[in-house]
């Protein structure tokens, strides 16, 4: 149904087109399969403070538009109008068969088929003049310019948000640069997934990234810091659920800081695996308020690399790590009885020849690369100053302390006692019991949260690329 109205008899209404998704004057309204009451009121009044001065207001007035959820996740995925209606075409017939509508030769089911492609069509249509809104979700909240349910406009900013673990994926560490995003939509086949979404996808990630690099440099420029965290800026500034937000705050700390994602078998890790480490690092030694690394934690742990560079700081700290680790085993494995000074390892008489063999020569392999170990994690600590650190951070991880790990023959559970022994041995050690009050210097705290960083970061890493479980 379409009514014209006018307050005054003149001037003639503008000759402008009608919106294109109503149909032309001519055509009778049965042709429309869901009429909406569209007014379209024109209304002139003269301004009397200004004499000569005449304003036209013209009013479009129409019932709210549904935005049919079905065709939107079609569109989501890169897919054409065509393809949305074919989906919904077995939804459709299985609401025909319900209403016992079934013979072919019916012409009701052509009607339906018909009114569905259209449907699909004025649909596509509406997503491609609000996809300049949703880049900008707050806009989109607030436009009144389509008359939309609230429910609808959070669905379509969560789904327009959302993204492939795939194709995300490929872009962790990447500079988002316009190769990396040519370079993904050329995978787009291999990935299974529509170019126009891998593009999509893409830009949003891009969008984001690029959002919060400004805020965080308008805050330096002026000397201020940010009031709110990182997190909380995505979440208000792009209207997005927790979990999403979470999610695209650690994909773009790993890009904004391009750490190495694919080399030295870290390609062998998935999305959600990368997005379970980037939390790890961000939440031990990072800050909610900024993507890079705290520079305090570094700082403390350069010194702790210092201090470990004493050699007898050095040999007391070994002493104790091994005596810990050792006398931990032995509980664990029941084989063995901790014996004297220096944690040196005795056969307990229940054990049987090939536990014996085996964890000696685990604990051989291990002795003769402990002291890279020790220092690989030192140093892993105190070079998160410097970019090329960072960039490497997780191939270092992996080849300088969990690959020595396995070839010393380690389960995941003696790692996790390993680290733990690292982890605690700073109290028994020289530095505790010559300090004043028996106090830690300051970089231990700094030490301990590396090490139980790293342990976190192993649970994931190791089994899934050394096939080590407890």
């Amino acid at each position: 149904r379409r009514g014209l109205f006018s307050s005054l008899p003149s001037p003639p209404l503008p000759s402008s087109p009608l919106p294109s998704f109503l149909p032309p004057p001519s055509s009778p309204a049965s042709s429309r399969p869901h009429p909406r009451l569209i007014l379209l009121v024109h209304v002139e009044f003269g301004m009397a403070e200004i004499p000569g001065v005449e304003t036209v207001l013209e009013c479009f007035v129409t019932d709210k538009l549904k935005i049919d959820e079905a065709a939107f996740k079609v569109w989501i995925r890169g897919h054409t109008a065509a393809e949305a209606a074919r989906y919904k075409e077995t939804l459709l017939k299985n609401i025909l068969t319900n209403m016992n509508i079934v013979d072919p030769q019916d012409t009701r089911i052509n009607v339906a088929r018909r009114i569905n492609r259209q449907e699909c069509n004025e649909q596509f249509q509406l997503y491609e003049w609000l996809t300049p809104m949703l880049n900008t979700p707050p806009l989109f909240q607030t436009q009144s310019l389509y008359n939309l349910y609230p429910g609808d406009v959070t669905f379509m900013i969560q789904e327009y948000y959302s993204f492939d673990e795939t194709v995300m994926r490929e872009l962790l560490g990447k500079a988002l640069s316009k190769g990396d995003g040519r370079e993904v939509e050329d995978n787009s086949e291999m990935l299974r997934v529509q170019v126009r979404s891998v593009r999509r996808q893409f830009n949003n990630t891009k969008r984001i990234m690029k959002h919060i690099e400004t805020e965080i440099q308008s805050v330096k420029a002026t000397g201020r810091v940010l009031n709110k965290t990182i997190l909380e800026i995505i979440q208000e500034d792009f209207c997005l659920s927790m979990e999403l937000a979470s999610q695209y705050l650690h994909m773009i700390f790993l890009c904004f800081n391009k750490i190495e994602t694919f080399k030295s078998r870290l390609n062998l890790l998935d999305f959600n695996e990368w997005n379970s480490l980037s939390g790890v690092v961000m939440a031990m030694w990072g800050s909610e308020k900024s993507l890079e690394l705290d520079l305090q934690f570094t700082d403390q742990m350069r010194q702790a690399k210092e201090a470990l560079l004493d050699k007898e700081t050095f040999s007391d700290v070994r002493k104790h790590v091994l005596s810990s680790f050792k006398s931990t085993i032995a509980e664990l494995d029941g084989a063995w009885s901790s014996g004297g000074g220096g944690g040196s390892i005795h056969l307990g008489s229940g054990a049987g020849s090939h536990n014996m063999q085996t964890t000696r020569k685990m604990l051989a392999a291990l002795e003769s690369n402990f002291n890279n170990i020790i220092k690989s994690v030192a140093q892993i600590g105190s070079g998160l100053q410097e970019w090329r650190e960072v960039r490497d951070l997780f191939v270092d991880l992996n080849e300088k302390v969990l690959q020595p790990l396995d070839q010393a023959d380690m389960s995941l559970e003696q790692v996790m006692v390993l680290l733990g022994s690292m982890d605690k041995a700073l109290s028994s050690t020289n530095l505790a019991t010559k300090a004043k009050k028996k106090q830690l210097p300051m970089w231990a705290a700094a030490w301990r949260k590396c090490v139980e960083a790293i342990k976190m970061l192993t649970v994931t890493i190791y089994p899934k690329l050394y096939g080590r479980h407890a």
